[in-house]
């Protein structure tokens, strides 16, 4: 049975919880998939004061950690996502970039995820609308799904409505 571990990463409402959740969760539902799901964001308000997070959800804004102190707290975040997948051993490793607020948060998390977990013994998938974005500080010109790409950030990615391709993909149809 394939297991999918599902994120959101931070720049999200905590009051209003990311539909992809419980979309991505029926698809593995449906195709039988063994899954998980890790909201990065609620996550970070379980770990810290809200002045804290607050302070990180500006940086996420703009794209740029203001300081080191705050990307230093959000490694502490990360760190969850790196013993979620050395504990849980996913195939896949499915992240939902919602916005352009959430791209940086994206591309630590994906860097810190090198450093610290086996990423031969699984796949990263990106999707949604943020991947879809060129944010200069980060990946240049280049929208930020081409980046991760040729990066080796990620090993795919999933643009428009991804239900389909989503379970497609992990059928070994790419």
């Amino acid at each position: 049975m394939k297991k999918v571990l599902i994120i959101t990463v931070p720049r999200q409402d905590v009051t209003r919880p990311p539909g992809i959740l419980s979309i991505l969760s029926a698809c593995c539902e449906e195709a039988n998939y063994d899954y998980q799901i890790l909201d990065l964001n609620l996550q970070m308000y379980k770990m810290f004061d809200a002045p804290i997070v607050e302070k990180l959800n500006a940086d996420f804004s703009t794209n740029q950690f203001t300081n080191d102190d705050n990307l230093f707290t959000y490694q502490q975040a990360c760190d969850l996502v790196s013993e979620k997948i050395n504990q849980y051993r996913p195939d896949f490793v499915a992240i939902s970039v919602f916005t352009y607020a959430s791209v940086l948060a994206t591309d630590v998390l994906l860097k810190y995820l090198k450093v610290t977990t086996n990423r031969k013994q699984y796949q990263i998938v990106l999707g949604g609308l943020g991947i879809d974005t060129a944010v200069e500080s980060i990946s240049g010109a280049r929208e930020f799904k081409n980046y991760c790409l040729d990066t080796n950030l990620a090993d795919y990615v999933i643009t428009g409505e991804g239900e389909i391709s989503f379970v497609e993909l992990f059928n070994g149809n790419t």
